[in-house]
């Protein structure tokens, strides 16, 4: 039921991730792809990887991008991982439509900042 949850969370939905320390923190879900699935045995295994870096050679698994905090700092959780470690906020019984509204207002808010 965790995974199932984790799964339908939105691009830049807030929620809860467990950190590697153990202690759940408030997250948001930056992007969504696919990614090797032994990048953690890597020197790179906290990078998120563009569909160009991809190649069919690759054993790949859906995962999640995570900012953490206001410095940027990121997590990347593998779908392997999404009920251990991931948690929304809500029941999800908001409607789509106001989740798709409101990340259009943030967007706007972002842009706006920026030409300042």
């Amino acid at each position: 039921e965790a995974i199932q949850s984790a799964a339908i969370i939105q691009k830049f939905e807030q929620c809860f991730i467990k950190r590697s320390n153990g202690l759940w923190t408030a997250a948001i879900l930056a992007d969504r792809g696919m990614r090797p699935k032994n990048a953690r045995n890597t020197r790179s295994s906290s990078r998120w990887y563009t569909d160009d870096e991809l190649d069919d050679t690759m054993d790949l698994e859906p995962s999640m991008l995570f900012v953490i905090n206001s410095r940027g700092d990121t997590k990347i959780v593998q779908k392997r991982h999404w009920g251990k470690y991931v948690r929304r906020l809500n029941d999800g019984s908001e409607n789509i439509s106001t989740k798709e509204n409101v990340i259009e207002e943030e967007e706007e808010k972002m842009i706006g900042c920026r030409e300042r």
